[in-house]
């Protein structure tokens, strides 16, 4: 869609939606709607800027957007406008490694800016807003792990799982094998070809089973509704995968497997230092507020 983007801003094109701007937009239906593909464009960071100067891409934060405790200090390049409705319209791709940096940084850099995503994609879900900030960080801190394997995939970041393993610790011989088995959750995901409505669940039903249930929200509930959203959504789209719906299903059981320390010493370790996820989550929460 960049050249749509760019032939839009150029022109001072102005599109609207007949339909509340709650149009599907994906790779089959993007040019039913000029507005919605146009806004898509605007949630996954294109800068009209950019276009309009010949500047080149976007540009990162300032510094004080991402002054995180310790050494967290990567900053995302993304320029963020809520959705108006709950599922996410983009997913926006990383670059493949680039040759020319060090495995390790780019590891890291990907990493917290996925961090910083799932954050800010959490804190824009406006079922979750009678949620005090502190308990939406403490059930974060139980299933952030999970969503960022997830995520992994949702915004097409290529892992070197490979150079991974190699770099390995060979005298941990449990840390290798956990190396494999998120190699092995991460190839199923891709090959599922999950959609952005499909991730929009999951990711929620990994964070819903965290809510504290004496909040305004009822955890039993959240679990069924996206559960059955889900379930007619994969119906619906994919009439010719009656298996389907049960794989993501038991997709979510594998991701659960998966612990905090092992995703935390594989893409963090050189980052956290001495300080915890949840110092950590407090200031990227802190810091989305700020800028949203």
């Amino acid at each position: 869609c960049a050249g749509f983007f760019k032939r839009s801003v150029r022109r001072n094109r102005v599109y609207h939606c007949k339909n509340r701007n709650k149009c599907v937009v994906d790779k089959y239906r993007r040019n039913q709607c000029r507005a919605c593909r146009y806004r898509r464009c605007l949630d996954a960071g294109m800068n009209k800027d950019a276009v309009q100067n010949e500047r080149g891409p976007r540009q990162p934060f300032p510094d004080r957007h991402m002054h995180i405790t310790g050494s967290f200090g990567v900053k995302p390049e993304v320029s963020y406008v809520p959705p108006s409705i709950q599922i996410p319209l983009s997913n926006t791709p990383f670059q493949s490694t680039p040759s020319l940096f060090k495995l390790d940084l780019y590891v890291y850099e990907m990493a917290a800016r996925i961090l910083f995503y799932i954050v800010h994609w959490l804190r824009s879900i406006k079922e979750f807003q009678v949620i005090h900030v502190k308990d939406q960080i403490a059930s974060l801190v139980h299933c952030w792990h999970e969503i960022f394997l997830l995520s992994l995939c949702e915004y097409k970041f290529d892992v070197p799982w490979m150079n991974l393993i190699h770099s390995a610790d060979r005298s941990n011989a449990m840390g290798i094998k956990n190396l494999y088995l998120m190699q092995d959750i991460y190839n199923r995901i891709q090959q599922m070809n999950i959609d952005y409505v499909e991730y929009f669940h999951l990711k929620l039903l990994l964070f819903c089973r965290w809510v504290d249930t004496n909040q305004n929200l009822n955890e039993r509930s959240l679990l069924d509704d996206h559960l059955a959203a889900l379930e007619m959504h994969v119906h619906r789209t994919y009439p010719l995968q009656p298996q389907r719906f049960d794989q993501l299903k038991s997709l979510l059981s594998n991701l659960r497997t998966i612990l905090s320390p092992e995703i935390q010493n594989i893409f963090f370790k050189n980052i956290l230092g001495y300080c915890s996820i949840e110092l950590i989550l407090r200031n990227l929460y802190e810091t989305v507020t700020t800028t949203s």
